[in-house]
């Protein structure tokens, strides 16, 4: 009887282990079950190399920025595209592959929108992203007629207020941006677009026409009159980019009291109010938001202003300053001070995506 006893606990512990090494996964479950989770997010990473594009720290010992290195930054979007391709090749199936932001913008639609023409690449590889390829924002702009805007190249076709000499920080920063989508004999947008096409894109100028419209309504005329008669939007707003910027070596010699163009968040901003939720503050969606320096003027007391702030790829493009309550006694070249003072600021801003948002600032002088 101790025998049988003992066979029967052997044999009742043999049947626990089988059943538990039968419960437990195998170490190729284990390992294929984590390939189906990919460790990285295209969302995350298309704005993270547009904040590395916008990002110049000061040369040693010296406010001036460092010269941007072309190459290193070539070289990471690069390597952002390789950790993209073996991401999807893991998790071909995982739906942030095409997840729609706020804007109902695909990860492919927003590096088209933003000039990373290696991303936009390394993405096509995906059956699952070539089916997205009409998909349309809320906008109504597909991933090929975002392209199409160079954005990142020609702003000032659509943001004519950056011509305002206040408004150089911001303007200056893009300049300095844009050098990085010029290729040896094309854009990167050009590029882009041959590679949406070849994944079988649709080419539709007339859209791409309409949507850029819809997203530039503080356009000017002669703007206009020149894309209703484009045959290739992109050309004709990288041409239009270059005869606004001689248009800066030539006016706005005064940076106190400039000659102001219509605002386009005048225009704009309750349009995007239907499209985009509008934070209450830029620490909302900024990491870095610092405060402006008070400038010197001629006003003794206390002065609120409140700004909308657009911003794209996580830099603001235009800004809209106007006093929160009237002032008694502020004049028009102290109020283009602290309204300059509060420009300054937003050019060091951090942030990411594009958004629109209202912030407040107050100061006080003695």
């Amino acid at each position: 009887m101790a025998m049988r006893r003992r066979w029967n606990h052997r044999a009742q512990a043999f049947l626990l282990a089988l059943g538990t090494l039968l419960a437990a996964p195998s170490q190729a479950q284990t390992q294929t079950q984590a390939q189906a989770q990919p460790d990285v997010n295209p969302k995350a990473l298309i704005d993270g190399f547009n904040l590395a594009l916008g990002t110049r720290e000061p040369e040693p010992g010296s406010t001036m920025p460092r010269p941007p290195d072309w190459q290193a930054l070539a070289e990471q979007e690069a390597t952002l595209a390789a950790r993209i391709r073996q991401a999807m090749a893991r998790a071909p199936n995982d739906p942030q592959w095409t997840a729609l932001d706020a804007l109902g913008r695909t990860p492919l639609m927003q590096a088209a929108l933003h000039g990373q023409a290696e991303i936009v690449k390394a993405l096509l590889t995906s059956a699952k992203v070539r089916a997205t390829l009409e998909t349309r924002d809320a906008l109504d702009a597909t991933a090929w007629q975002l392209a199409q805007f160079a954005r990142p190249m020609t702003w000032l076709t659509c943001y004519p207020l950056h011509l305002a000499s206040e408004a150089e920080p911001l303007w200056v920063a893009q300049q300095l941006r844009a050098e990085y989508f010029q290729r040896d004999t094309e854009t990167a947008f050009d590029a882009i677009s041959k590679s949406l096409l070849a994944a079988g894109a649709m080419a539709d100028q007339n859209a791409a026409r309409d949507a850029w419209r819809r997203q530039c309504p503080g356009r000017e005329a002669p703007v206009e009159a020149e894309v209703a008669a484009s045959k290739h939007l992109l050309h004709t707003l990288l041409s239009l980019q270059v005869t606004r910027s001689e248009r800066w070596n030539q006016r706005w010699s005064d940076p106190i009291q400039p000659q102001e163009p219509v605002n386009p968040l005048l225009l704009a901003v309750d349009y995007l109010r239907g499209v985009e939720r509008i934070p209450t503050t830029g620490r909302q969606v900024c990491s870095f938001t610092p405060a402006p320096e008070v400038p010197v003027i001629a006003f003794i007391g206390q002065v609120a202003l409140r700004t909308v702030v657009q911003l794209r790829a996580g830099r603001a493009i235009v800004s809209l300053t106007t006093l929160a309550a009237p002032v008694k006694g502020l004049d028009r070249r102290s109020f283009l001070r602290l309204r300059r003072a509060i420009t300054d600021a937003l050019a060091r801003y951090r942030c990411e995506g594009d958004h629109l948002f209202e912030q407040d600032f107050k100061f006080s002088t003695q």
